[in-house]
């Protein structure tokens, strides 16, 4: 709880800072560039394009837009019904984390877009304040998100806990072969799409902590910020480099967990069509 209020502040700080921000370049004669594509992490260490077939780009994240299906729960081996029924349970709780997450990680990055939108020169007042009332609206989001994402982890680890308690296990899944031996192919198809939501999801939170960062910058040079303030925003940007720096690394993984697939996929006899 104490995470989740800090984290709910320093949320509305941030969009307190980009409204001000751009608010503020507005008088300033010179023009300033708009966040691009450009501003995202380069992809690198990536599958040839012959290889990973184009998907549905949304220009304000510039990330693939993935639309992952759940495989459905594996009962099999379970002891009980209320070890089914438990396994049905967390399976939603895992799926409840990921979108809420994603959700609000995607509200965060919409801040900054919107800020950006103050930066474009030949507005009126009206349209400014438009945008800034947008913005404001779009923090909020951001914080009410993050506490349903907050709220589904703590389903997710009150059903952890008692499966452990209980000796419960969550199965072993899709397997890459079928019963009689032959490649599954909706092993590969299912897997597939799973790392591409990780490539989609890592180049998102790069840009949200860069975007973050950026905005933590700010903050700490403001002379209006008090020594004890400053402190409290100087780990949270230690903690957004470092967290900056997993999705780098999960960014690369995913990539090399693709080829991996398809390397495995291609030995195993699987048909290309399977990644398309």
């Amino acid at each position: 709880m104490k995470y989740l209020i800090r984290a709910v502040a320093l949320i509305f700080a941030l969009t307190v800072l980009l409204a001000s921000l751009a608010i503020a370049q507005q008088t300033q004669p010179r023009k300033v560039p708009r966040m691009t594509s450009d501003d995202v992490v380069k992809t690198r260490s990536a599958p040839s394009a012959s290889e990973i077939p184009p998907v549905e780009i949304t220009p304000a994240l510039s990330t693939p837009q993935v639309k992952v299906t759940p495989p459905p729960v594996d009962l099999e081996g379970a002891k009980s019904p209320d070890e089914k029924a438990w396994r049905v349970r967390i399976a939603q709780a895992r799926q409840d984390v990921e979108e809420t997450q994603r959700a609000a990680e995607k509200a965060e990055v919409r801040t900054t877009d919107i800020s950006n939108d103050l930066n474009t020169q030949g507005q009126t007042s009206q349209q400014r304040n438009a945008t800034a009332r947008e913005l404001d609206k779009a923090g909020q989001e951001v914080i009410e998100l993050r506490k349903q994402a907050a709220a589904a982890k703590a389903v997710l680890n009150d059903l952890l806990a008692e499966g452990a308690a209980k000796g419960y296990s969550e199965g072993e899944g899709i397997k890459p072969v079928t019963k009689t031996g032959k490649p599954n192919e909706e092993y590969y198809k299912q897997k597939y799409q799973e790392l591409l939501q990780a490539v989609a999801d890592a180049q998102r939170r790069i840009k949200l902590y860069e975007d973050r960062i950026r905005a933590l910058n700010e903050l700490i040079t403001s002379p209006s910020q008090d020594r004890f303030t400053t402190s409290q925003f100087e780990q949270d940007r230690r903690d957004a480099k470092q967290s900056l720096a997993d999705a780098e690394k999960a960014l690369t993984k995913a990539q090399e967990d693709i080829e991996k697939l398809m390397d495995e996929a291609r030995q195993a006899g699987v048909a290309p069509g399977v990644f398309r």
